[in-house]
């Protein structure tokens, strides 16, 4: 890849991860996700970004973080990271309940 390359690529990451934080915050009532909720980000970053974002957050949380289940936890280290964590985006300030559910969800 080249640095243009990679550069597009961490902004595609970052604003994939906006997006998902963003339609957190917009639709989920405090107690529920509405069903398919990252359905149009899906459709719009593609599901293996998604996941990809999804799982490093879970991989990075997963050991010391004892609300993210086993399900989720094992999902998540089926999918691969960039080998330079410089170069992985994470979706801060979402509560490890709403995570460990997104993942339930998307990493199948």
């Amino acid at each position: 890849m080249t640095i243009e390359e990679i550069k597009a690529e961490i902004c595609q990451n970052e604003n994939c991860a906006k997006a998902i934080k963003q339609i957190i915050t917009e639709k989920f009532d405090g107690y529920h996700l509405p069903e398919n909720i990252l359905g149009d980000i899906v459709s719009e970053y593609g599901a293996e970004r998604v996941q990809t974002i999804i799982a490093a957050q879970i991989n990075e949380i997963a050991g010391f973080d004892g609300r993210i289940s086993r399900k989720a936890a094992e999902a998540a280290k089926r999918y691969e990271s960039p080998k330079n964590k410089d170069f992985m985006v994470y979706i801060n300030a979402i509560h490890s309940c709403i995570l460990n559910s997104l993942a339930e969800t998307y990493l199948q």
